[in-house]
């Protein structure tokens, strides 16, 4: 299919938002068939491309781009799981060239925008300003207000990070504008790259694809929603021959109720954005025993071997922060020196800790820093690598820079190949943004954020072509740039930092897991300790991957049972909160599989009592079990829909947790 139009005119755009206006309440179509729900997508697209409705906005040299003259073509292709549609629109006065690229998913009722800028002409462009990667007006069905639903994202560490990823609803009231944006320059600092716009009848699923300084601004019009997203800051001319590339913006439609889209949701993630060599099943999110700074070769070695005489499997080593620089006692000043400390690794020491746990059949995680150098560091020697910043934690590398890319990618893939690392740990303990601005010439603000994360996606792009049995741990600071771009590319074995703390307690890893599951179906946290024997706290805490101080059954074997359901639908069986009065109950269930289990946990200062819970997403017409985890022992058992109806009952103590596993059943006792 291709759409040629060559000029579009005023006339054409308001004749455009008066036939959306006139159509919000049509779109999305309600097909009736789930398999047939892309339809919806596909028809918005249609009719977006027939009505020749831009996709982002901008303004160029302060003129709004709809108004503007441009040639206009649009292709369409296609790939395994995707329409493609390419948006070709060049400014015939100034030469810039606007490709925006549609995906739309196939098995979702979903599409993803992103546009590429070029400069075409001779002499420097006008400025463009106010570039959002997405301008659109989605439709929202129902006839009662639209509730915007987001999450805080990572707080402060220490301060207030019980609540990390903690929702937010907020009522959108007609006429009002609601922004969202993080801090410092890190997509998950403070705020939330994803959204879901809840109508009476259905609604919208919206993520931000940017792992630095976005803006997200929705406002009600009828119908409807405006979405207005991208990089918060840019105000820049470009060169001839220059790009730039905006954020991605993803846009799931739902209808029915959120959790039925949240659920939609978290497959496309796992279809689309989860690195290709971990979305399938057969990929074990690790398991994951931690060397924590000051260790020495001499130790690591014997405790690695350890494991295996204890009778593991399927662990991963996992060398974290210090082995590197001079002083394993201070991990962060010695950002930068990236070499073996002498004293406890000596030159060869990681290569040799590597390959024993590789002949013990298990994976070996290192971690680097390469974004961020201290400036009396090695690295730092070479001062046109980085950026300075007054008063900050260390120097920024110059990743928006040709020099700081080839550096960084050297530095990364020959670690990846002489240390033999399987999965690589990337930590990012910095904010960016006064770094970017500070730098950033006249008129030209954002290109060195622009260019800085393109790069950090160029970068991972081609280490895991290099080396495709790479798998790239995300972190920065904990979990501050989980952004959906970011994990189209890596997993996060370690979603916050507030694990690491002896102030950490279960009732806010248990918060952190019921917020974080109702969006990306993949993270890990932390057990840590005495913690391990505890029955309460590895309930609380177990996720699709973990991390443990030492060895304990109790937390991998329970780890790897409900390893397979995390990748299944996720129910909320009683609201999540943080405080140490209530219960909490949710649920993981495979459709397809027909199984999955139910963590229901008293909170310390709770009454003793009965806890009577519905489950959901069963088939109402088929028989389940309810056992108790690592028994016989069957608690309940009835149709789906008796399960989901009338539910069934648990008896807790004050800080007990029960762990039940949920499958469908022939006849009396007997296993499909």
């Amino acid at each position: 299919m291709q759409y040629t139009p060559v000029f579009r005119r005023l006339g054409v755009v308001l004749l455009a938002a008066t036939l959306f206006l006139s159509s919000c309440s049509r779109f999305p179509i309600d097909t009736g068939e789930k398999e047939n729900a892309s339809s919806s997508a596909s028809d918005w697209i249609a009719y977006m491309l027939e009505s020749q409705t831009d996709f982002l906005g901008c303004r160029i040299g302060g003129e709004d781009f709809s108004l503007r003259a441009v040639e206009r073509e649009v292709t369409q292709s296609e790939t395994e799981a995707a329409d493609v549609y390419a948006i070709t629109e060049t400014d015939t006065e100034t030469g810039l060239r606007f490709v925006t690229t549609l995906t739309a998913f196939r098995a979702h009722d979903a599409l993803e925008i992103v546009s590429t800028i070029t400069h075409t002409g001779q002499d420097k462009s006008p400025v463009l300003s106010e570039l959002r990667a997405a301008d659109i007006r989605l439709p929202i069905p129902g006839r009662e207000g639209i509730t915007l639903k987001t999450a805080r994202g990572c707080l402060a560490t220490g301060v207030d990070d019980d609540y990390d990823f903690g929702e937010i609803r907020q009522p959108m009231g007609v006429g009002g504008t609601y922004t969202y944006a993080p801090e410092g320059g890190r997509s998950c600092d403070g705020a939330w790259p994803y959204f879901d716009l809840v109508g009476s009848e259905g609604g919208a699923v919206v993520a931000v694809g940017w792992t630095g300084q976005w803006e997200a601004a929705f406002s009600p019009v009828p119908g409807g929603v405006r979405l207005q997203a991208g990089q918060q800051y840019f105000n820049s001319y470009l060169l001839p021959g220059e790009s730039v590339t905006t954020p991605s913006v993803t846009v799931l439609f739902y209808r029915g109720f959120s959790e039925e889209g949240r659920n939609d949701f978290r497959q496309l993630v796992l279809d689309a954005y989860t690195p290709a060599n971990v979305k399938d099943e057969s990929f074990l999110f690790p398991v994951s025993f931690a060397f924590v700074t000051p260790f020495r070769k001499e130790e690591a070695i014997p405790r690695v071997k350890s494991f295996k005489e204890d009778g593991y499997d399927d662990l991963c080593a996992w060398l974290d922060a210090g082995w590197y620089g001079n002083n394993p006692l201070d991990w962060s000043s010695q950002v930068g020196n990236w070499y073996p400390n002498p004293e406890t690794f000596g030159e060869n020491g990681i290569r040799e800790l590597s390959d024993t746990v590789h002949d013990m059949g298990y994976r070996f995680i290192l971690w680097f820093e390469p974004e961020r150098a201290q400036a009396n560091s090695e690295a730092a020697k070479n001062r046109s690598l980085f950026y300075e910043h007054e008063g900050s934690g260390g120097l920024l590398l110059r990743l928006d820079t040709e020099e700081g890319y080839e550096w960084m990618w050297n530095l990364l893939s020959d670690a990846i190949e002489n240390y033999g690392m399987d999965i690589y740990r990337q930590d990012f303990n910095l904010r960016p943004l006064e770094y970017w601005s500070e730098h950033d010439e006249p008129d030209r603000v954002g290109l060195s954020e622009n260019r800085y994360i393109n790069n950090l996606y160029r970068l991972m792009d081609a280490l895991l072509e290099k080396h495709p049995h790479l798998v790239i741990d995300n972190c920065a600071s904990g979990g501050r740039r989980l952004d959906i771009a970011m994990m189209k590319r890596c997993i996060s074995l370690f979603r916050t930092d507030y694990s690491c703390l002896q102030t950490c307690d279960p009732q806010g890893v248990q918060y952190h897991t019921q917020s974080l599951l109702s969006w990306l179906p993949l993270h890990g946290s932390a057990i840590w300790g005495d913690q391990l024997n505890d029955f309460y706290t590895c309930v609380s805490t177990v996720s699709s991957g973990v991390v443990i101080s030492s060895g304990n059954r109790l937390a991998t074997d329970m780890t790897l049972a409900l390893q397979p359901y995390y990748r299944g639908d996720y129910y909320s069986l009683l609201t999540p909160t943080y405080d140490n009065v209530s219960h909490q109950a949710w649920e993981l269930y495979d459709p397809e599989k027909e199984e999955g289990f139910v963590v229901a946990l008293a909170r310390p200062k709770t009454e003793a009592g009965k806890l009577t819970l519905t489950l959901k997403g069963l088939d109402p017409d088929k028989t389940y079990s309810l056992t108790v985890y690592d028994s016989s022992v069957r608690l309940a058992k009835g149709s789906g829909k008796e399960l989901m109806e009338e539910g069934f009952s648990v008896h807790l103590k004050p800080r007990e947790a029960q762990l039940l596993m949920i499958r469908a059943v022939e006849g009396e006792g007997e296993a499909k």
